[in-house]
């Protein structure tokens, strides 16, 4: 019985942590994502370089958490299907926007396979960008990579309409 407890505890604590991990509360955004591709470049053979401009990008917790997960999958499936050995991730936030960036060597995937309906990953993905506004598009060059673009506004579109009573 004190096992299955002991067990019913460690998968509560990692499914909280999954839903928002404490090092984005802990480091922040850029720092967070920068920690992600250092770990994996730890445990695998991927070279990972992160820029974020301005150093410290700060969003509200709900859009952090939501490119944070975006980026992990990105991160994810680059390590499980792109056999790349160089990957480089960009964050970048903007006036009126925040864009991650994330390019791999790898070997490139297909358009057919960003469509497919079983890839639930990407799916994800996109739904992540498109709660918030925004978008995810994911190009293939064969043999040459993959380069995973995502930007999200900083406001949501209804936001600006609340502000602004002619825009109804």
């Amino acid at each position: 019985m004190g096992e299955l407890i002991d067990e019913a505890i460690q998968t509560v604590k990692r499914v909280a942590t999954e839903l928002r991990p404490g090092v984005l509360d802990d480091l922040g955004l850029a720092d967070a994502i920068e920690w992600q591709t250092q770990e994996l470049g730890k445990r695998t053979d991927i070279a990972f370089r992160f820029k974020a401009s301005p150093e410290q990008v700060i969003l509200d917790r709900d859009r952090s958490t939501a490119i944070f997960r975006i980026c992990q999958e990105a991160l994810t499936n680059v390590v499980r299907h792109a056999d790349a050995t160089r990957v480089s991730v960009s964050l970048k936030k903007g006036p009126s926007q925040v864009s991650l960036r994330i390019r791999d060597n790898g070997k490139g995937v297909e358009e057919s396979q960003t469509l497919d309906p079983r890839a639930l990953g990407l799916l994800g993905m996109r739904e992540r960008a498109r709660d918030w506004g925004g978008e995810v598009a994911i190009t293939g060059t064969p043999g040459k990579g993959t380069l995973v673009a995502v930007s999200i506004p900083l406001a949501r579109r209804e936001d600006l309409h609340a502000e602004d009573p002619d825009r109804r």
